[in-house]
Parts: structure tokens; C-alpha cells; sequence
């Protein structure tokens, strides 16, 4: 029988659901037209036969080699849903695959074939947020610059970024195992040739590139497709090209229509929804409405003022703030140092421990976006600035799209007021991956050996301790107790040596941050070719004689790839706890003549805990 966790079988008695060997269908939600106060739904949903796969990949500088790592593991991944393992009942050993028709020569299924598949694709770029930044070409003439995708479905595939056919009308890739089409408006015809749907789905990956916004929007691009209940349109004022000063600040416009069809052709209401995460940096964009409107101004190429005094030593301290309000203009800081920033302003590192060094915090708060994983209500667009305040207050009124059973695609429609769904936060049928940055060495069970010859197994689970080491005690109140220095946002050098985890310390001239892993590319690339114009990280007119220990000495060959912490990212996962799956964006090296295993053991790690959550 499946494992049902304590609260699932108390609200399966509870509604008088059997929790015998058997109760396998889906326990569908009767839901109503009434506001969902959390007491109207009479079922959960537990098992999900339908699976709503979304890629989140960071299409920022350098990140082709990662992209080409996650391509490799989609055979197995993909291959595994649709044709799960054969388990052997007495030990649970593997001893095979099912076939077309779901069965198992040898063993039983682990679950029974996911035969209704949907797998979408967004990037990181939501574009310079009122700022100029992102606007223009990144200088590479072979590949076009995406600076934009607005979290809309991508459907550009493959080296020359062809539209796929299997994508559209959709943008994205649905799977139905038994033939024909699916039937629903603005839904992709189905797919049924398994091999097909792989090579597809690579093709999508392929073709996101790296050649986006600087300022990546991971975690608001995943909002912003899945949850937000009324995306703006446009952004209205920013920067006007002249000055900052002279600049007016952003308001957001209209209701983005084509995100809501995508949205409402994609999410099922009784899907188990897996989301996987990929990037090699922290999550990097603002609120467009936070700091009176002019958050653009951190995403600007600009100089930003720094924070008073007490901001150094006491982030959290009601009297930090930025020397740019008028309020601060008679502190020390402020007026001492003509609100400086003394550990460097390239808007490249502009985005850590912000409130330390900038006396404020431009970003969504994480608790956003844990409210949006596990929440039933989520505020709209009002409800985050009521009565047009330039801080974000969150009031959550509006039903969560990704727990609602019938999503709009009219922007005019009704966008806060959704009939609640089968799914619900208690079902446990959201999971998010996070392919970061963190050493993969942090992940396994001997933690503290940094070296690439590290052989203990990956932990099947993180707990409190591993995340005090990879995030520190609490790191969004600056209490770093615990944490490993390879995890410390720093723009100079921290206290550690050389291993083969970071490489070494470097002379990041400001503009960069010290990195969290690094790892062996599986062929050096010349910075300077055409190819990779715009990113790469040795390139000679950008890092002249730099000593990144991702280049070749001096030189435009780069012989490594890299990543800094992704902390927004993991502490997010972190508090999802068992909903979510941590691994490293630098791949664990091959043994001998066996090839790096990449991101496959951590998409294996998401199949086995969602497989609780798929029917048997």
C-alpha cells in the first residue's frame, strides 16, 4: 500500500475516505462556488494520476554547459515517469522498466505509468524591471538575446531556436500515452511515441541558451507563471534615459492575457505538479514597486547610495536605512562617506545581504514564494500594495491559482475570486528542485570532505543540520552561525583554502562574487569565439589577466564552470522541508571510465519522493 503521512490518513477518516490496501483513484475535491475559507472542500486529493512537469532554467551568462548537463538526464528522467521502475516485492530491488503497456516482466510497477504528462519550460529574464539594463543585445552574433520571456511557455528549441511543432499551439509538450489528441483548446496535440516526447523535451532545453537578463528572476518567474493571480503587462516609467534623478517611479499595467492562457492550458487542478529549478547564482531582481517605485535603480548601471551606520553591524535595526531617503541624510554614514558602498556597487553584486550594505531590501520577500508553494489564498496585485504603498505588505484575499480548479484565461475576468480544487496544500502534491549553487559535497553524508574524491552517497534527505552548514542559522536576519565559508557571499576573498570543491579564492576586482563549486567542463571553450560572445567568464576583453580559477592561465580558454550560493533559492527549499529536493549545479565527477552522473541523482531524488504521490 502507499505511505500516507499522518495528516493524510486523519483527513481521509475524517471525510470518510477507506485508507485500506486499494484506495489508489484519486480523491477528487467537491468544490463549489463559495470563497475558499479553507472549511468549504469536503476531499483531499492524495494520489495524482497526471503529472505538470515546469523547468525554471537560468538563462543568464555561462550557463550553457549546466543547460547541456540537465539535456543529458532527461532520457532517464522522463523515461523513468512514463515507464517506472519494476521493483522486486520482497527486497525492492530494481530488476527492470515497464513496457508500452505498463506491465513488468519480473517485480511490480513502482507506480503505475504517468500516461498524462504535461512539461512546460520558462527562463530566469524578466527583463530590467524599469531599469535600461536588459534591453540591448549581450554582443553575441550568433544567438538572439532573450532579456524578456515575461514567464511565458518557450517553445524555441534546438540550436537555431525553431519553433517545435509538438509545443504548439501550448508552448508546451503534453504526453498521452494511449494516442490521439487532448482535447482541451490551446493544448498541444498528444504525444505517444516516448522517444519522442525525450527527444523533445531536450530540444526545448537546448534552446533556452544563455544569452538573458544578468539579473535573473528565478524564483519570479515561477511565481509569476504559476501563481500570480494577475500578471502585469507592461511596466509603466523607470529610467528615462537621461538621468536617475530626473527618472519617475514604476507602476504596473494591465493583465498579461497570453500568460493566463498558457497558465490555464498547463495546470491541471488535479495534477501532482513537480517544478524543477535550475541555476548557478542567487535569485537577482526586485519588486518593481518596493523602494517608492525606484527599486529599478538597483538593476541600473548607475552608483546606488549605500546604508547608515548601524546597517554594518545590525541589518535588522529599525534605524537602518538608505542613505538615499531623506531621513538619513544627517548619519555618520550617510554623511561621511556620501552613502558609499564599502564593499563595492557593480550592479553585478549588487544583490546580497542587501539591508547590510544598501539599508534596504528591494526584493519579494522569500515568504512569498513559500505562501505560493503551500498556500490556499496568495494576494493579487493589490494586495501586495494596498492602496498603492511602495512597500509590500502581502495581504493574502485571492484564491492561489495552483490550488484552484477552473484558472481564467480573460484578463477581465474574475482573477482573485477562483473556485478552490482537488489539489490542496495539504495534499502534498507540489514538489520543487533546486539545482544550485552549492558544493555537491554538502550533499552527501561525509560533508566535510571537499574533495572530489569524496564517495559517500548523496543524503536522500537534508535536514536541519545540513542546511545550518549550506544557509547558516537564519540568514535573512545576518545570523551566518554555522554556515560553510564555500556557501558565504563574499566579493573578497573568505578564510578558505584551495580544495576541489571552489578551486581557490580569486581577485574578483569587484565584480564578481567568491564561488560556491566549481567543476571540470567536459571540453575547454575559447571565451573569444563567436559562440559564446556575451557568456562565457574568460573572455580577454572583460577579464584581461584575471586570475578566476575557471580560466587557463591569463588566457580566454575556460577550463571550468562555476556557480555562486544560490541562497534565496535554498532557503526556500529549506522551508518547504520534505516537498523539496536540493542538489548541486557543479555535477559530482565521473569514476574512471564512467561518466559524471550530472543531475541525474537528483531528478532520481524527485522521482522517489513524488512516486508516494502517484497511483499505483
Amino acid at each position: 500500500m502507499k505511505r500516507i503521512s499522518h495528516l493524510a490518513v486523519s483527513l481521509l477518516a475524517a471525510f470518510g475516505v477507506p485508507t485500506a490496501a486499494g484506495c489508489h483513484a484519486s480523491v477528487l475535491d467537491a468544490v463549489d462556488n463559495s470563497v475558499d475559507t479553507g472549511a468549504t472542500y469536503k476531499k483531499v486529493q492524495l494520489i495524482a494520476s497526471k503529472v505538470d512537469l515546469l523547468f525554471v532554467v537560468d538563462n543568464s551568462s555561462s550557463m550553457g554547459d549546466k543547460q547541456a548537463y540537465l539535456q543529458q538526464a532527461v532520457p532517464a528522467f522522463v523515461g523513468r515517469l512514463v515507464h517506472p521502475n519494476c521493483v522486486d516485492a520482497a527486497n525492492g530491488t530494481v530488476v527492470g522498466t515497464t513496457d508500452d503497456h505498463g506491465a513488468c516482466s519480473a517485480g511490480r510497477p513502482e507506480f503505475r505509468p504517468v500516461d498524462d504528462l504535461h512539461i512546460g519550460v520558462i527562463s530566469s529574464s524578466l527583463g530590467g524591471r524599469g531599469s535600461s539594463s536588459c534591453k540591448g543585445p549581450d554582443g553575441n552574433t550568433v544567438y538572439p538575446t532573450h532579456n524578456d520571456d515575461g514567464a511565458h511557455l518557450l517553445s524555441r528549441a534546438g540550436r537555431d531556436e525553431h519553433a517545435l511543432a509538438d509545443a504548439l499551439p501550448g508552448h508546451f509538450l503534453a504526453w498521452k500515452a494511449s494516442g490521439g489528441g487532448t482535447g482541451v483548446a490551446d493544448t498541444p496535440a498528444g504525444i505517444s511515441d516516448s522517444q519522442q516526447l525525450i527527444s523533445d523535451v531536450t530540444d526545448l532545453i537546448s534552446g533556452v541558451h544563455e544569452h538573458g537578463c544578468g539579473f535573473e528572476a528565478q524564483l519570479e518567474s515561477m511565481y509569476r507563471f504559476l501563481v500570480q493571480p494577475d500578471p502585469y503587462a507592461t511596466l509603466v516609467g523607470g529610467f528615462n534615459g537621461t538621468s536617475v534623478a530626473t527618472s519617475s517611479p514604476v507602476s504596473l499595467s494591465g493583465v498579461d492575457g497570453e500568460l493566463l492562457a498558457m497558465r490555464r492550458a498547463f495546470l491541471r487542478p488535479d495534477s501532482l505538479v513537480a517544478i524543477v529549478l535550475l541555476t548557478d547564482e542567487n535569485d537577482s531582481t526586485v519588486d518593481p514597486r518596493a523602494f517608492g517605485g525606484r527599486a529599478w535603480e538597483f538593476e541600473q548601471a548607475s552608483p546606488v547610495q549605500g546604508g547608515t551606520a548601524v546597517c554594518a553591524t545590525s541589518p535588522e535595526d529599525p534605524e537602518c536605512t538608505s542613505c538615499r531617503l531623506q531621513v538619513a541624510q544627517g548619519d555618520p554614514a550617510c554623511r561621511q562617506g556620501q552613502g558609499t558602498v564599502p564593499d563595492g556597487d557593480a550592479p553585478s553584486v549588487r544583490f546580497f545581504q542587501m539591508k547590510r550594505r544598501f539599508g534596504v531590501d528591494p526584493q519579494f520577500p522569500i515568504d512569498r514564494y513559500v505562501r505560493g508553494l503551500t498556500q490556499a489564498s496568495v494576494p493579487d496585485r493589490e494586495g501586495e500594495h494596498p492602496s498603492g504603498s511602495f512597500e509590500y505588505v502581502g495581504n493574502a484575499d485571492c484564491t492561489n491559482p495552483l490550488f484552484a480548479a477552473d484558472l481564467p484565461a480573460d484578463p477581465t475576468a474574475d482573477l482573485c475570486l477562483l473556485k478552490p480544487g482537488p489539489r490542496r496544500p495539504e495534499s502534498g502534491l507540489v514538489y520543487l528542485t533546486v539545482i544550485g549553487g552549492v558544493p555537491w559535497q554538502l550533499l552527501t553524508t561525509n560533508p566535510t570532505d571537499f574533495s572530489n574524491g569524496n564517495k559517500a552517497p548523496f543524503k536522500p534527505k537534508l535536514d536541519a543540520a545540513d542546511y545550518t552548514r549550506i544557509l547558516g542559522k537564519d540568514p535573512l536576519r545576518y545570523d551566518f552561525t554555522g554556515l560553510d565559508p564555500h556557501m558565504q557571499e563574499s566579493i573578497t576573498a573568505r578564510q578558505l583554502g584551495a580544495d576541489d570543491a571552489h578551486g581557490r579564492e580569486w581577485d574578483t576586482r569587484g565584480r564578481n562574487l567568491q564561488y560556491a563549486c566549481v567543476f571540470d567542463l567536459p571540453a575547454p571553450k575559447d571565451c573569444d569565439a563567436p559562440d559564446y560572445a556575451g557568456a562565457c567568464d574568460c573572455d580577454t576583453a572583460e577579464n584581461a589577466g584575471t586570475d578566476a580559477p575557471v580560466c587557463a592561465s591569463q588566457s580566454a580558454l575556460q577550463t571550468k564552470g562555476k556557480a555562486f550560493p544560490s541562497v534565496r533559492e535554498l532557503v526556500l527549499a529549506r522551508e518547504l522541508g520534505d516537498q523539496a529536493i536540493v542538489g548541486s549545479i557543479c555535477p559530482r565527477p565521473g569514476d574512471g571510465s564512467i561518466p559524471t552522473p550530472g543531475y541525474l541523482p537528483t531528478l532520481r531524488q524527485l522521482v522517489d519522493r513524488a512516486s508516494a504521490s502517484l497511483a499505483r
